[in-house]
């Protein structure tokens, strides 16, 4: 395995990263996956702009 690999595997089970989710393929059987969770952007005004952070 290469240094991105090892770099992808630990993000991934982290626990602070990373969650458990459920994917369903279409007309598949739902697999146990880990995801890397973000959150929404937020928009704020800022006199005429709308910056997004």
């Amino acid at each position: 395995m290469n240094a991105v690999g090892m770099a992808l595997d630990a993000l991934f089970a982290d626990g602070n990263i990373a969650r458990y989710g459920i994917y369903i393929a279409d007309g598949g059987a739902p697999q146990l996956v880990r995801v890397v969770t973000r959150r929404a952007d937020e928009v704020t005004g800022f006199g005429d702009a709308r910056l997004w952070s």
